[in-house]
């Protein structure tokens, strides 16, 4: 298969060339700041981890930061992520509308997508006889590594942090609520691979919340079992694992639906600020235009 798309108008960028991209969203910092994020923990993944993710250019050319992202997800399902500092996105339009690598008869995932980018995917839709039938908006929030690593945790009584093991995977998949977009492989890929922190209880080891680094190198999956709620548990794992990001040079992010206004409020207290707003789109074909 490959070989057939050597050609192909998007072409994989090497995973030596990664940090070059990465390093092109260091601009206007933070604006920027989830992407240079994401880019370099994939690095990470790929050269540390021997992770198989792949990032295209559009013929080859990401001085402007245009990049695609394309994952599977199950059979009938792609996951798309795309950036560019390119104002017109007409690389990006080019890339996505021309290329053999996107099979549009299949239901597409739209993972993280900015503002900027929003009219464009609407318009990718409606070329390629797509609808939507999901659509959520969320926040990205920030916060810079010096006042991560100035927090003070207090470690609650008769408990402590440390980190997640391969053994809490199953528990933690079972209480996402949005567990039925990911599998509990993907819950233990996250454990394995980047730093993840739960507090537990000190006699029988009771895993009692936890938070996990995504692989776009945000936090996310913050979680208190039910009847541990209401204790200041996800503060104390939350302010652990900024702690651990900052000591690794890096800021921390994460990205909230606006919908949820607990997280809003918990990473508020922190010193998060909201920096960008996203949409997670779902689109399948057409079966009225597409047949």
């Amino acid at each position: 298969m490959e070989d057939q798309l050597e050609y192909d108008i998007l072409q994989q960028i090497k995973p030596d060339e990664l940090l070059q991209l990465r390093d092109l969203y260091k601009i206007n910092w933070p604006t920027y700041s989830p992407i240079y994020n994401h880019i370099d923990m994939a690095h990470t993944w790929i050269t540390k981890n021997n992770e198989e993710i792949k990032f295209y250019s559009v013929n080859g050319y990401f001085d402007d930061g245009t990049v695609i992202f394309i994952s599977n997800l199950e059979c009938d399902k792609i996951k798309l992520t795309y950036y560019t500092l390119e104002k017109s996105n007409s690389r990006l339009y080019d890339g996505l509308m021309k290329t053999k690598r996107i099979d549009w008869n299949k239901q597409i995932c739209l993972d993280t997508i900015y503002r900027d980018q929003l009219p464009l995917s609407f318009e990718i839709a409606k070329a390629q006889h797509q609808q939507f039938y999901s659509l959520a908006i969320g926040s990205c929030w920030w916060l810079p590594k010096e006042k991560a690593a100035q927090f003070e945790i207090k470690i609650p009584n008769h408990t402590f942090v440390g980190p997640l093991s391969l053994e809490h995977a199953e528990k933690i998949y079972r209480s996402w609520t949005y567990n039925g977009h990911r599998s509990v492989e993907y819950v233990a890929s996250l454990i394995k691979n980047n730093n993840c922190f739960g507090i537990f209880h000190e006699n029988d080891r009771t895993l009692m919340a936890w938070v996990l680094l995504r692989e776009f190198g945000v936090l996310g999956i913050l979680q208190t079992d039910e009847k541990y709620k209401r204790r200041g548990y996800a503060t104390v794992v939350t302010k652990a694992l900024c702690k651990k990001i900052a000591e690794n040079n890096a800021d921390s992010i994460c990205y909230i639906n606006v919908e949820n206004t607990a997280s809003k409020k918990l990473f508020e207290s922190l010193g998060f600020k909201a920096i960008d707003y996203y949409a997670w789109m779902k689109m399948k074909p057409n079966v009225d235009t597409c047949g």
